[in-house]
């Protein structure tokens, strides 16, 4: 795991548990318990161990808990895009590693290049997808598209 995995992950982790304390505080510690069960049962489903545990789970919502749950969930999620969209702009001491988004196409093309392939092949691809899209986005719309 990158450095930058590191610290994303101690972000995603600090804000999920504040939204933790913020729902127990408002629902519960019942309702909380609620929507780690739900949590637990899906990451167990995307390891593929997925038993009736996460079914089971939502099926035991009722229906004045269901939208809660899925404002949390949905929440979660809002705060886990602002600590990724923190972790691309914050500044980095020189002494950190470059983000990984500023290293995969160098070390990519790299690789590339260690293996034998030039650059010659992509060239013309890109310059014709550049222009493909260039006038795609730049054609007046039809009658039918306004």
């Amino acid at each position: 795991m990158t450095d930058i995995d590191a610290r994303l992950r101690e972000d995603v982790h600090l804000l999920g548990e504040l939204l933790g304390n913020t729902i127990r505080e408002q629902y519960g510690d019942g309702f909380l318990d609620k929507i780690e069960q739900i949590r637990k049962g899906a990451k167990a489903d995307r390891r593929g161990s997925m038993d009736a545990e996460l079914s089971a789970s939502l099926n035991q919502l009722t229906e004045d808990e269901l939208l809660p749950v899925a404002r949390a969930f949905n929440q979660f999620l809002n705060l886990a895009n602002i600590a990724e969209q923190y972790q691309l702009i914050h500044r980095r001491e020189e002494s950190q590693p470059a983000p990984f988004e500023a290293r995969v196409l160098p070390e990519l093309l790299a690789r590339l290049r260690a293996e034998g392939h030039g650059a010659s092949p992509w060239r013309g691809s890109w310059g014709d997808w550049k222009s493909s899209l260039f006038s795609r986005l730049t054609r007046p719309k039809s009658r039918a598209a306004r």
